[in-house]
């Protein structure tokens, strides 16, 4: 498994669901934006299936929907923290 950063992953992740400027300020300054609520950045209810869609597609996940927590989703971080847990990020993949 290769180290990914925030760099690496956030802009791949959320480009189409959250603006070039919020993408932006979690690259540069990921520990500040980790833990603020995907709500506040300006994903809603309607985007939350495509992300996860697009975490299968950018990670290579399948993800088991009937397990599935929603509340994954909840922060960068938490989602973060489901990419180690999956194995497809190396433990400090927030380390830019």
């Amino acid at each position: 498994m290769r180290q990914r950063t925030p760099a690496d992953w956030v802009p791949e992740l959320f480009t189409g669901f959250l603006t070039e400027d919020v993408i932006r300020r979690a690259v540069e300054d990921f520990t500040a934006q980790r833990e603020i609520p995907l709500v506040q950045l300006g994903i809603d209810s309607m985007a939350v299936m495509g992300l996860v869609l697009n975490l299968e597609s950018v990670f290579g996940l399948q993800i088991d929907y009937a397990s599935f927590d929603i509340r994954t989703l909840a922060t960068m971080g938490s989602i973060e923290d489901y990419l180690v847990a999956a194995d497809v990020l190396a433990d400090g993949g927030s380390a830019a």
